[in-house]
């Protein structure tokens, strides 16, 4: 019950979307967020405490469910992630967060100990058609075909997202180092 309380506090005395810079391959850090949300549209699910009735409204719990995921994954507990992402990913209600979630999938297929980069892929697709321009999924496909030894695509990516983030380039150094870039 702490843990909830606390939770909600988080939620609500800070922003609930924070844009980070996406982490590098070196670190094995999971894909962050870099959307925000602003639909209030209410989710009937609701928590009591011992002095209050808090409503949850859909994006709260969806934030829930993406920090769940993503701690899971920063913990490098892929398989738990998976789990919990693959049946996130069949509600209808994921809107502008569709691609944060598939990414944040197809990096846990590629980062596993017995990786399935053919997931990897179908969901970092599966990202960018939801979100053709969302900088995370771009950066982890990118890394996925330097993997699979596709540097020119890599290449492509790379520069589509100095494009997109003003040719800001330092936040993506270690694979433009790989490639020589």
């Amino acid at each position: 019950m702490h843990k909830i309380v606390f939770l909600f506090i988080f939620l609500f005395s800070s922003s609930l979307f924070s844009a980070a810079s996406p982490p590098s391959e070196e670190e094995s850090s999971p894909p962050s967020n870099n959307n925000s949300s602003s639909n209030t549209a209410e989710d009937n699910s609701s928590t009591s405490g011992p002095s209050a009735n808090i409503n949850i409204s859909r994006d709260d719990h969806l934030f829930i469910l993406y920090k769940k995921s993503y701690d899971l994954v920063y913990e490098k507990k892929y398989t738990k992630a998976i789990k919990l992402l693959e049946k996130v990913i069949k509600r209808k209600d994921l809107n502008e967060r569709t691609a944060d979630f598939y990414n944040l999938l197809g990096y846990s297929y590629r980062k596993q100990s017995n990786p399935d980069l053919d997931k990897s892929y179908s969901f970092y697709m599966i990202a960018l058609e939801a979100d053709p321009n969302h900088i995370p999924t771009l950066e982890y496909l990118s890394e996925l075909y330097v993997t699979l030894g596709n540097e020119n695509k890599s290449k492509e990516l790379l520069e589509k997202i100095q494009y997109l983030d003003n040719n800001n380039s330092s936040k993506y150094p270690k694979v433009e180092k790989k490639l020589d870039y």
